[in-house]
């Protein structure tokens, strides 16, 4: 258990639940979002993971936002032409919460609408028509959709 433990992360198995909260929020970028919008939504609420589909392990509840699926990244595309029309998108779906990697969101930027690359889902500090900024840490966020 350690050798595999050890290389993946760096780090000992987790004895108690504080230690795998600890170790999960240093080697898991995503995983301090994830933990705050746990704290927050309410167990009916659905989240889009857009381009953080790594987070879907770690976020409690119904989550969507892949490239294959239902609510595929080519179905939020076709659909939004705009951030408001994006958001309203969202919110048709039954969508509470966006949680969002700037990083890869600002890499595929082409495949949105031509504002995208300017928009909140890529810059941390622009905000977000019809929503609130919940967390940040520079990389990832959490909106609460209106």
């Amino acid at each position: 258990v350690w050798t595999a433990t050890g290389r993946r992360f760096g780090a000992l198995p987790p004895g108690t639940c504080a230690q795998k909260e600890a170790v999960l929020a240093n080697v898991l970028p995503c995983y301090r979002a994830t933990r705050a919008l746990n704290r927050l939504r309410r167990p009916a609420d659905r989240t889009y993971l857009l381009l953080a589909e790594e987070a879907r392990y770690y976020v409690d509840g119904e989550s969507y936002g892949d490239w294959f699926w239902k609510y595929s990244y080519a179905w939020l595309a076709e659909n939004s032409d705009s951030t408001e029309s994006m958001v309203r998108q969202f919110r048709r779906a039954g969508f509470r919460y966006v949680l969002v990697n700037h990083e890869r969101a600002a890499s595929a930027s082409s495949v949105f609408f031509a504002g995208f690359a300017a928009s909140a889902f890529t810059r941390p500090s622009v905000e977000l028509p019809g929503g609130h900024l919940l967390f940040s840490d520079g990389r990832y966020s959490v909106f609460r959709l209106d």
